[in-house]
Order: C-alpha cells, then sequence, then structure tokens
C-alpha cells in the first residue's frame, strides 16, 4: 500500500472520491522549483531540431485521448519557446525558469508514502493528528494512467542526498529524474510520486493555490482505497463525516482508529466497526 495524509478540512477526497495532483511550484520543498539544470547542450543551434523532432515524436506516440486541442497547443507553445531560447546563448537562467514553469503548469505530482504511522507526518499533514490517512492499492488502475508515449504510470520511489543532482535538458531520457530527487532531509518521508502530464483541462477546478496554481482533481476508483485511518485528535464532525463517505460511496475497506502508545514514541491502530448508517 501507499499512504496519504490529509487534515480533516480534506475529507472532500472521499466523500467525492477525487485527489489533487500538484504543480511543482505548489510543493513544499523550494527547491522542487529550483532544478540544477545543466543547460549547456543548449548552446549549440545544432540540438535545436533534435529536441524539435523529440517533441512531435512525443505528440505522435500519446493516446488519441489525449490528443486534444488544448494539449497540442501546450505542445506548440513550448516548442516556440525552445526555438525563443536557442537564439541566445546567454540565456540560461531564463531557459531554466521558462521550462519550469511549463514543466510545473502542466504536469501534477500525487505525492504518497510508504509509512502509515511517522509521528511527523501525521503532526504535519493532518493537523496534529486531527485528520485521517488513506491507505491506496498500489496496483489499482489509477496508477497506471497511460503516459504520452502510451506506457502506463507507476509510484516512482523518490531519491535523498545533500547532493543535488545535474539534470541535463536535453540528453536526460528520464524526464522524470528531475520530480523524484529531494534533499535528505526530507527522507523519513519515505516518499513515492505518481507524476501525470497534461492534466486533464475536464478536472481544473474554479479555483487557485497560494501559489496561483490551478486546482485539478482528478477521480480515483472506491477499490482503490485498502484502509483508512483515523487520527486520535480527529472530531466527530469528522469521524461522521468520514463514515458517511464510506457508505455513500461504497468503499470496501478497513477502518482504524489511532492512538498513541503508552510505553513507546509510537501509534497503535484498532480496526472498527463502521456505525450503522441511519
Amino acid at each position: 500500500m501507499l499512504f496519504k495524509y490529509l487534515p480533516p478540512d480534506r475529507v472532500d477526497v472521499l466523500q467525492n472520491l477525487s485527489i489533487r495532483y500538484t504543480p511543482m511550484k505548489s510543493l513544499n520543498d523550494p527547491y522542487e522549483s529550483l532544478p540544477l539544470v545543466d543547460t549547456s547542450e543548449l548552446k549549440h543551434n545544432s540540438n535545436l531540431n533534435k529536441e524539435l523532432q523529440k517533441l512531435d515524436k512525443l505528440w505522435e506516440e500519446q493516446p488519441e485521448n489525449e490528443k486534444t486541442l488544448n494539449n497540442r497547443e501546450l505542445l506548440d507553445k513550448k516548442k516556440a519557446l525552445l526555438s525563443r531560447l536557442y537564439s541566445n546563448e546567454s540565456a540560461t537562467l531564463q531557459i531554466k525558469d521558462k521550462l519550469m514553469s511549463l514543466f510545473g503548469d502542466h504536469f501534477g505530482i500525487l505525492s504518497l508514502s510508504r509509512s502509515n504511522s511517522n509521528l511527523l507526518m501525521w503532526s504535519h499533514y493532518t493537523n496534529s493528528m486531527k485528520g485521517f490517512v488513506i491507505g491506496f492499492d498500489r496496483d489499482n488502475e489509477m496508477f497506471k494512467r497511460p503516459t504520452p508515449n502510451g506506457q502506463p504510470t507507476e509510484p516512482r520511489v523518490v531519491t535523498y542526498s545533500d547532493v543535488r543532482k545535474s539534470y541535463k535538458a536535453l540528453s536526460n531520457k528520464d524526464h522524470y529524474s528531475i520530480l523524484t530527487s529531494k534533499p535528505l532531509d526530507w527522507a523519513y518521508e519515505q516518499e513515492e510520486r505518481v507524476c501525470m502530464s497534461f492534466m486533464p483541462p475536464q478536472f481544473k477546478t474554479e479555483y487557485k493555490d497560494d501559489f496561483g496554481s490551478d486546482i485539478y482533481l482528478i477521480p480515483f476508483p472506491n477499490n482503490a482505497i485498502l484502509s483508512i485511518y483515523i487520527g486520535c485528535n480527529a472530531s466527530r464532525k469528522t469521524k461522521e463525516a468520514i463514515y458517511e463517505s464510506i457508505q455513500k460511496n461504497h468503499i470496501k475497506c478497513k477502518v482504524y482508529e489511532t492512538s498513541p502508545s503508552m510505553t513507546h514514541y509510537q501509534l497503535q491502530f484498532k480496526e472498527i466497526l463502521l456505525p450503522l448508517a441511519s
């Protein structure tokens, strides 16, 4: 299983069976939007045609349902941007900023953890244990959406280091590696990420976050949820909202109440039966 820690006001994830994939610039680590990009290759105009051809090939390999007018416009904007930047060898910083802006705006990230019992994460991400944790089936179809080249996505393990990875803008074949490298300080999260390119426009909400990014809520099937863990400080209102969502959406999962151990610095989980619907 992979786990998502959520505060009490995000009970809508269970109510609506939809969850946010977050752009890079809206993530809580400032290094997410400051990648160490090696732009030395961009100084050679001979590489421009190769890169444009790669983008054209990427488009041709997309599933037909992804070849929308909106996605084509995004691709054409990226091609035009690269053409402009290639003509200016002194635009290294501009290249980084613009590429990250494109990457961040149209790629969404779902951050998950391999642990359901990390005290720091319960404190930070569930509003001091007032929220809950969802245990997702890592083999569920929600994690296997096709990428632009038609391959299924899968959760990607985040690696942690004190040394920043250098990402070559052109020759690096794994473009998602830039999304799965984080400082060592974050290692306690045991994070795995699911990345989505060209987030479907029909799931864009009318809201923006504090960083000015659009909010996309991507639906998932009810069988993706295997377990739910309710924080020890959750209010009665939060608990009732969770119970009602499980029953309304026919979610077949185990539900646990959380309590602190009296002998160790760790959490205990006790499975409970849901109260009968009124």
